[in-house]
């Protein structure tokens, strides 16, 4: 969304969740489809310049742009997962390392660390590749408390079998809780073994990071349940996941979290068809599954 998105489409995408009953949602602030750093926002904003070891400028009209989403969140009732910036690809590159992440944090944390729509920033992302230098979150978060972000912090675990994978990091004093992802490749039944688990054995809250998308065809497996994840999968998924104890659960749709482009099955349809998801069949499903507990 921060890189995709019109205000005018988040006003209406934070509307839709606040009248469902979503308590918010989560903004990835540096994006990973559309050109990495070099790639821009609606208004031809790139996110930053610099990385590799180097600091990392941030774009003030990058910054001013995601403080409108922000806005139009707070304006909805709706809280944000801030994601800084997605292990999987900035970290595995070199672009970020522990010696440039103090100074992203505390840029981070001085641009938006009083909104108040901000519940929680996140860190990692996906990182199933390899295991990254915990050093790295570490100074990015020391970063942030120094520049007086004080909101709680959590790590997004990579989609490994078994806890050991999905409670990465659990221990280290800056994850305040972990978001676990289970991921797109496997069935409710394995999720809830996996979630459970985590539950079981963590010190600190497991929220369900992220569960299967609706109506995604991952390129990188075969969806146990069909290709073009149904409604009836995300909702059993969700069920899992509030059975095994979790402390949150994150809904995702394929048209959603790329904004209306054609990655894993999607439409390209743009804006358009990222507003026309709401509502999903998926998305009733899960709001119902969290209305019980």
């Amino acid at each position: 969304m921060p890189v995709f998105a019109t205000l005018s489409e988040a006003d209406q995408y934070f509307a839709h969740l606040n009248r469902a009953g979503f308590t918010g949602a989560w903004l990835s602030y540096f994006n990973h489809i559309n050109g990495g750093i070099g790639g821009t926002n609606v208004n031809g904003d790139a996110v930053a310049t610099g990385g590799w070891g180097d600091r990392f400028y941030l774009n003030q009209g990058y910054i001013n742009h995601m403080r409108g989403i922000l806005d139009a969140a707070q304006r909805n009732n709706q809280k944000i997962g801030f994601v800084m910036i997605w292990a999987n690809k900035y970290a595995n590159d070199g672009s970020l390392n522990a010696g440039n992440a103090w100074q992203l944090g505390f840029d981070l944390g001085q641009a938006f660390g009083d909104h108040g729509a901000i519940a929680h920033w996140v860190a990692g992302g996906d990182n199933f590749i390899g295991v990254e230098d915990p050093q790295i979150w570490a100074n990015m978060v020391s970063g942030l408390r120094e520049a007086g972000a004080n909101q709680p912090v959590g790590y997004h675990s990579p989609a490994y079998s078994g806890s050991n994978g999905h409670l990465r990091f659990v221990n280290e004093w800056w994850a305040d809780f972990v978001a676990a992802q289970t991921g797109h490749c496997q069935n409710a039944s394995t999720t809830y073994q996996q979630l459970a688990d985590a539950v079981n054995q963590s010190p600190k809250p497991i929220y369900a990071g992220e569960l299967r998308y609706e109506n995604i065809s991952p390129s990188w497996c075969d969806s146990p349940d069909g290709e073009g994840v149904p409604g009836w999968a995300v909702e059993a998924d969700a069920q899992a996941a509030a059975d095994a104890g979790v402390g949150a659960i994150l809904f995702g749709h394929n048209e959603r979290w790329q904004w209306g482009r054609a990655l894993n099955g999607g439409s390209g349809g743009g804006g358009g068809a990222a507003i026309g998801s709401l509502g999903s069949d998926g998305e009733i499903r899960t709001i119902a599954v969290a209305s019980r507990y």
